[in-house]
């Protein structure tokens, strides 16, 4: 792994633990690593994949830029979510919830693969 792979990956480790206390304010649930058993990370794959009511779940970091509005941003975080489902269903890989989650401003997107 590369110094600019490793950076990276620490950045989305820091935005993961901004996901996870936000999700946990918010829902008044935490995730845990429990039911995320068995499921490696693999190139292609989420981001992370934590558990969540016991189930697997996968969260995709994204950032959104240039978007105007609500409606723009919603149709982009779409897009980026249908891309990953199509990608994920494709390859076989992931077939459980993912949430994709803008890093930047811990807002997301249920999809189900």
């Amino acid at each position: 792994m590369s110094n600019k792979e490793r950076g990276k990956r620490m950045v989305e480790e820091m935005a993961l633990e901004n996901v996870i206390d936000t999700f946990a304010a918010i829902t008044d649930k935490t995730l845990t690593d429990e039911g995320s058993d068995g499921f490696s990370r693999v190139e292609g794959s989420p981001d992370f994949i934590i558990g969540f009511d016991s189930k697997p779940l996968g969260i995709e970091l994204a950032e959104v830029r240039g978007t105007k509005d609500t409606e723009a941003y919603l149709d982009e975080v779409s897009g980026i979510a249908w891309k990953k489902h199509d990608s994920y269903q494709r390859r076989g890989l992931f077939k459980n919830q993912i949430d994709v989650v803008d890093g930047q401003a811990i807002r997301g997107l249920h999809i189900y693969c």
